[in-house]
């Protein structure tokens, strides 16, 4: 067995942090590539954009939905939040844009998507429930992708549905959220019932939630394969790959 410390550090960063206005981002984001040359200004976490750009290219649409917002920073969070209040008021900011520091954007985990039309609006995005857009959306959690703002889940995101807005969480967590219609938010908490000795089985992957502690560490297979992410609350979850025999 190998033995694997954690900080509480990690707790606040991963694929699968919470992120709202009760979850401020707390550590700044690394890992920020360029989605594609023609799109220099729009970057998203590099695991992200890796899987976007798979998912684009196997529906054979890179000229039919483009990327209208992905990663941004503090600065451009204040702008357009303070833009929006003015030019929409308070009710439709409230409804659609995050507060600073609070943005899912900000992680360089989400981005907004909509379909190639002339005067797409950047806030709400046309991405409609059809054609490519509907293929997209489909296909999405095999990518590690998940709409993260649905309708009915509106009382615990706090977010309005936004079919527009998808979230990098990573697989197989994208295709568990999809198959039992989970927001993160009720993700997170479902896999507290989850522990190493008794794990979430998943297309080969254990899944359980480590709680933070004094003395945190994990003891893992030797050479085992597995990722860390934290949920920005008070723990982690270890995804930890089974061996092929």
């Amino acid at each position: 067995m190998m033995t694997v410390p954690l900080r509480k550090a990690d707790i606040f960063q991963g694929d699968l942090i919470l992120v709202s206005a009760t979850h401020p981002l707390l550590y700044p984001i690394v890992g920020l590539t360029p989605l594609a040359g023609q799109f220099p200004d729009i970057l998203l976490h590099f695991r992200a954009r890796r899987a976007l750009m798979g998912l684009l290219d196997v529906l054979s649409c890179t000229n039919e939905i483009v990327p209208v917002s992905a990663y941004r920073t503090q600065a451009e969070q204040v702008q357009i939040y303070r833009d929006c209040l003015l030019e929409r008021g308070p009710d439709y900011t409230g409804q659609f844009v995050a507060l600073p520091g609070c943005s899912e954007h900000q992680t360089g985990l989400a981005i907004d998507l909509g379909e190639n039309i002339p005067g797409l609006d950047f806030i709400a995005p046309s991405f409609p429930d059809s054609g490519i857009c509907r293929a997209f959306r489909q296909l999405a959690p095999q990518f590690g992708f998940v709409q993260r703002y649905t309708t009915g889940k509106e009382h615990l995101t706090c977010i309005a549905a936004e079919p527009w807005h998808f979230r990098y969480v990573g697989c197989p967590h994208s295709e568990i959220m999809s198959r039992e219609r989970l927001c993160l938010e009720e993700y997170l908490q479902w896999l507290r019932g989850f522990s190493q000795a008794h794990p979430l089985r998943e297309n080969g992957a254990q899944i359980f939630f480590v709680p933070y502690t004094k003395d945190w560490v994990l003891q893992l297979p030797d050479d085992a394969e597995y990722t860390v992410s934290g949920n920005n609350q008070d723990g982690c979850v270890i995804t930890l790959w089974e061996a092929v025999t």
